[in-house]
């Protein structure tokens, strides 16, 4: 019996060693199956979790190999506040526990594959350990229930329970949403932004603006979703927000919420550390980015006869040909853009031109270059779980 456990606590040590790796590896399969099992798409279905999907996982997994499933249910614990943040937000249980145990089964197969490498850890001790884990899943189904009951009791009549179920719903495309909105004086009709912004920064918007806001609090953000007038766009918002972090969405109506909040979190990826920045300024690099498997098709159709090319030299190539397409081939604004000498403009555009046989004369291949171009200059609006 001691040589067993010694072998579930070597299987307990295997995992707390990989645990950050796996932890990585699960949330973005997580987010997608959840989305799958709610019927929800996987980009949509990020947004719906209040609370940081990856934090969770470590919290779980420590739980469960420290032998202290209890904590698992502790009223100021993450689990217990997803359910109050999904009852909040207008999220069905029935969804939300359909979401937990589709994450438990996906959890447990990887930690499965993951002890058999082990050298030493027998069957038996593995299945005690998968035990744990199934277990740990149905007390994180029963903490987000404690959770729910509790958030769900909130009152109706409190302004801000009602403009965060207005979030939660517009997320969820809930059918509730028109009734809450009509609840918050929006019209039906009504013509939205998103913003993502920090919780001080939130709530300094929400006094600030003259209109009423939905909002949906995460785990390290709000999001707010602003009244635009009508035929206007988003960049209207711009004195209100000033001074602010936020990235900001395109002014959709309001049942589109969540495709104007996937396009703020991709303006929030491309920005990268600007204070403010709208989806409006970016849908070029938003739009050449969308898709990696055509960019990756582009890129090995156009640009594989670099990659012998060192480095250095290849970034400094499309660093050029990416100005020469933009400038459409006007070599002083190319070589005032990139800091050179027009001949040198010359010179590297000659270059490419016999790397890529001559086929930058071709109007169809210069605008597909400048597609791939585009979007390898922006690679972080490509990191969308």
């Amino acid at each position: 019996m001691a040589a067993m456990d010694q072998q579930v606590m070597r299987a307990a040590d295997r995992l707390r060693e990989v645990r950050d790796e796996l932890v990585e590896e699960l949330a973005a399969i997580l987010i997608e199956r959840a989305g799958e099992a709610t019927g929800s798409l996987p980009l949509a279905a990020r947004h719906h979790w209040p609370t940081d999907v990856q934090d969770a996982l470590r919290r779980f997994v420590d739980a469960v190999v420290d032998e202290d499933l209890a904590r698992v249910c502790d009223p100021g614990g993450v689990f217990v506040a997803l359910g109050a943040e999904c009852a909040r937000g207008g999220v069905a249980f029935d969804d939300l526990a359909a979401s937990i145990r589709v994450a438990s089964r996906v959890t447990h197969k990887h930690v499965h594959r993951e002890l058999l490498s082990v050298p030493g850890v027998g069957l038996d001790d593995v299945l005690e350990v998968l035990d744990r884990f199934a277990e740990g899943g149905e007390l994180v189904v029963k903490a987000a229930r404690i959770g729910y009951e509790g958030g769900a009791r909130q009152p109706e009549s409190d302004e801000d329970s009602r403009t965060r179920r207005l979030g939660g719903a517009l997320l969820h495309g809930d059918a509730s949403a028109v009734a809450l909105a009509r609840a918050c004086g929006w019209d039906d009709d009504a013509v939205i932004a998103a913003i993502i912004t920090t919780p001080q920064d939130a709530a300094t918007i929400r006094r600030e603006s003259e209109c009423v806001l939905a909002h949906y609090p995460r785990a390290r953000d709000v999001v707010l979703f602003h009244p635009i007038a009508e035929d206007k766009l988003a960049t209207t918002l711009r004195p209100l927000l000033a001074g602010h972090r936020c990235a900001v969405g395109p002014a959709v109506h309001m049942l589109d919420s969540v495709r104007s909040l996937d396009l703020a979190y991709r303006a929030q990826l491309i920005a990268g550390d600007e204070e403010l920045t709208f989806a409006d300024v970016h849908m070029l690099e938003i739009a050449c980015s969308a898709d990696r498997v055509v960019i990756e098709s582009l890129r090995r159709t156009y640009l594989d006869e670099l990659d012998d090319v060192p480095e250095d030299q290849r970034t400094m190539l499309l660093q050029t040909l990416l100005e020469w397409l933009r400038q459409w081939g006007h070599r002083p604004s190319v070589a005032e853009a990139l800091g050179v000498h027009p001949q040198t403009v010359s010179h590297r555009i000659n270059r490419l031109k016999d790397l890529l046989s001559d086929e930058l004369d071709d109007p169809v291949v210069r605008a597909e270059l400048l597609v791939v171009l585009t979007a390898m200059s922006v690679r972080r609006a490509w990191q969308v779980p």
